[in-house]
């Protein structure tokens, strides 16, 4: 029965993470079809009545749980008031329960849909929260009743008071973070996570291990079936005040099949507690699959408990002091977890091993001072609450000094894709699935041939790269950024508005060099996302205009770039694909002061035409066929022309746009339907790529077709 659970573990996390990215994609589908971006809706205003579940005073956002319009199930929606500072005014009197006011019309899924680069909306979904929302008005519930939530966040609340009246502001938000699992004060915490150590604030095993423990030797009852209830009753309370969270989730599943197996008399498996724990969360939340939390807290969980324990767990220690033992575990781990790492995350700390090998033993010290501190805030010791608070400060400043003389160098490998983690995962996939057999005496040697499989097969996908020419015309929001990629290389025709972190999205592929980047004006649509380019990528050429020349120049954070200007028609070749930038000159509209683009590649050609008007257009020469065509000024009425379309066989015209000044035109798009012209645009299908292999030209977009 156990190994069985392991198998349909397995069955039910692959068809909860399909069915749950396919209810989300489909979700942003229907808003996208329902709300036309070059449509101004009319308002339509609608009343949920509700409570807040957690809330950031700071930013003017709480999260807020209502009856769905649509069943009869429990919904919660990000709601932002920054200009209802009454609100904010409320919930601070520890007013929770409120009747609010929202423009359905409003556009929910507001992030950039792309199959790479960090969709926030797929985050939220993933936490169970379904879009976001402007508040348009509110009115306090009173109510009568006692509430177990508003108590819950009213003890945060108080706990939250009393640290930051105890202790100072940066010992305060570091116990925030261990405690409540609240970062937003932790100043210095991306140092942390550069150091690899962002996962001392998880509230996970640790704190739920030292509680269980703590509550085994204090509770005496001679009824193992009482006991057991008492602490998972204890446990239980604590995850709910914790509030929610993948990690914290795992680890009280994990316990109570622990519990439960020895209340049954079977020994606990690590292998069915896995299984079970994730089980018992997706049947909670489904779509916690597709978080990042939930996938790594099982990973991790997976390496130190599987992996770890079976070929380094069970080896002597009775020589080995246990200082080098707990060297001997970080290195392995971050080694265990340098897949994951670099997926996620992308770079690796070289010198991570030693920060955890010293911080996280100093942690497991800190966390039980800080526990019975936390105790002794809400019984209200106070001397207890004074001993504790000078311990606590000594310590954290102890090692707050400790991490600022360790040594830290940031390294992005340009040997690993994150398509090669898809294969580790398949690895460890059937790792679990020999685990689940009974293999007592061979499953060393036959994990060991998986691993070797694994890696042989990673080495030959690096060694045949795949040789074809991938046109991506990213969903940047009211901006363009476009992608030419051929293997982990690529050329970059403007770079967006900034909205969105266009290094994380080529990060994701794991593109390792920037050839060029074309910037077509000087408008910060198609520049503002140079700077972040700039932090992660050694970027080897820029061509550029005299106008968006000097405005680079002018930013300091660009102004080392090398950039090539571009006073008359220059041609590159690359990999085969061959691009001809000719300059076009206004003095009076940056959009027409722009560099347009030709690309050829075997057979194939298209247009980048930047944001020029119809007048420039008219003075341009084109090919009488046209696979595609970056539409100018996303599709604005100011760049339609007759004769470009309706004197040239186009077969893909693409527009870079969103809701933002009611894009795109509807003259602009019936003209190039009515002479056969198939319109694709990134608001409605969120990434648009096309491939060119040989002969042959593919179309794919991350979202489907709502016309």
């Amino acid at each position: 029965m156990k190994r069985t659970l392991v198998i349909v573990a397995l069955f039910i996390w692959i068809l909860s993470f399909v069915l749950s990215e396919h209810k989300y994609i489909e979700m942003v589908e229907i808003q996208r079809l329902d709300l036309p971006s070059n449509i101004k809706s009319e308002l339509q205003l609608h009343s949920f009545e509700g409570r807040v579940t957690s809330f950031d005073l700071e930013k003017n956002s709480m999260i807020f749980e209502t009856q769905s319009p649509l069943s009869d199930k429990k919904i919660r929606y990000k709601l932002l008031f920054k200009n209802l500072p009454g609100l904010a005014e409320e919930i601070s009197k520890q007013n929770y329960h409120f009747n609010i006011e929202l423009d359905l019309n409003q556009n929910i899924f507001r992030s950039p849909k792309n199959p790479y680069g960090f969709d926030y909306d797929y985050y939220l979904f993933s936490q169970g929260i379904h879009g976001q929302f402007y508040v348009k008005d509110f009115e306090v519930i009173m109510t009568q009743t006692t509430c177990m939530h508003c108590s819950r966040i009213s003890l945060r609340e108080m706990v939250s008071e009393n640290l930051d009246w105890r202790y100072s502001p940066q010992v305060a938000s570091f116990l925030k973070a261990i405690l409540l699992g609240d970062r937003s004060d932790l100043i210095n915490y991306d140092e942390y996570k550069d150091m690899g150590l962002a996962h001392i604030f998880a509230i996970s095993g640790l704190h739920f291990g030292l509680i269980y423990k703590l509550l085994q030797k204090v509770i005496k009852f001679p009824s193992r079936t009482i006991k057991s209830i008492i602490i998972m009753m204890v446990l239980l309370a604590f995850s709910a005040w914790i509030g929610p969270s993948y990690s914290s989730y795992r680890a009280f599943a994990l316990i109570a099949y622990i519990e439960i197996s020895r209340l049954l008399h079977r020994n606990p498996d690590v292998m069915t507690g896995i299984a079970f724990s994730s089980l018992v969360i997706l049947m909670i939340r489904p779509a916690a699959i597709l978080s990042q939390s939930f996938q790594l807290s099982f990973y991790a969980y997976f390496c130190v408990a599987v992996i770890y324990r079976t070929f380094f767990g069970n080896q002597s220690t009775s020589r080995i002091s246990k200082l080098l033992q707990s060297i001997k575990f970080s290195i392995i781990l971050q080694i265990l977890l340098l897949p994951a790492t670099l997926f996620y995350f992308h770079q690796i700390n070289i010198y991570g091993f030693i920060a955890n090998s010293i911080i996280v033993p100093l942690i497991g010290l800190i966390l039980p001072v800080a526990l019975l501190d936390l105790i002794s805030t809400i019984m209200r010791f106070e001397l207890a609450n004074r001993l504790l608070s000078f311990v606590l400060s000594l310590l954290i400043d102890w090692m707050e000094n400790i991490i600022e003389h360790l040594p830290s160098e940031l390294y992005n490998p340009s040997w690993f894709r994150p398509d090669d983690f898809g294969l580790l995962i398949i690895g460890f996939a059937l790792f679990v699935g020999f685990k689940s057999f009974y293999l007592k005496k061979t499953i060393k040697v036959k994990t060991f041939y998986l691993g070797i499989t694994v890696i042989v097969t990673l080495g030959l996908i690096n060694a045949f790269p795949d040789n074809k020419l991938e046109i991506q015309f990213v969903d940047v929001g009211h901006g363009d950024f476009s992608v030419l990629k051929y293997n982990q290389s690529v050329i970059l025709i403007d770079s967006g508005e900034g909205y969105m972190d266009c290094a994380d999205y080529l990060k994701d592929q794991g593109i390792i060099t920037v050839e060029a980047v074309i910037l077509s004006h000087a408008h910060q649509d198609h520049i503002g996302g140079l700077e972040k380019l700039r932090q992660y990528y050694d970027i080897k050429n820029v061509y550029v205009n005299q106008e968006t020349f000097d405005v680079i120049k002018s930013n300091s954070k660009l102004s080392d770039l090398n950039l090539t200007l571009i006073e008359q028609r220059n041609e590159i070749l690359w990999n085969q694909v061959f691009l001809d930038i000719n300059p076009v000159e206004s003095l009076s509209d940056t959009n027409d002061n722009a560099l347009v683009v030709k690309l050829e590649h075997f057979d194939r050609t298209g247009y980048f035409l930047g944001d020029i008007s119809e007048s420039v257009i008219n003075t341009l020469s084109f090919d009488d066929k046209i696979d595609f065509v970056k539409v100018p000024h996303h599709g604005s009425g100011t760049s339609i022309s007759e004769s470009l379309y309706s004197e040239h066989l186009i077969s893909y015209a693409i527009i870079s746009h969103s809701m933002k000044y009611s894009m795109p035109n509807a003259d602009v798009v019936g003209l190039m339907r009515s002479n056969g012209v198939n319109v694709l645009s990134t608001y409605k299908n969120g990434t648009v790529e096309l491939i060119i292999n040989g002969d042959t030209l593919i179309l794919s977009t991350y979202l489907n077709d709502n016309r």
